[in-house]
């Protein structure tokens, strides 16, 4: 039952990002890819994320898929709206 749960969990997760603007998609993307890295490089530390770190990454990843990034203001904006969740 737990592992079917959470199975439903994912799914709704994964459509609730599919229908997100991909400015937010590549955003979503580049937290996670960072948190990744962070947590490879010292599995025992919380990995924290600043937002010019994010932002940077953001932009990285913009340029590699010819897409317009958003301002810094707007991810910063977007980051705290996450953190409320």
């Amino acid at each position: 039952a737990e592992k079917a749960k959470d199975i439903a969990e994912k799914d709704i997760m994964i459509e609730h990002i599919k229908v997100l603007p991909m400015s937010e998609r590549i955003l979503l993307y580049s937290i996670a890819a960072l948190t990744l890295q962070k947590v490879k490089e010292n599995p025992y530390e919380e990995p924290l994320l600043s937002i010019s770190e994010i932002y940077a990454e953001y932009y990285e990843i913009c340029e590699e898929f010819k897409k317009r990034p958003v301002s810094e203001r707007w991810v910063r904006q977007y980051v705290n709206e996450l953190e409320l969740y």
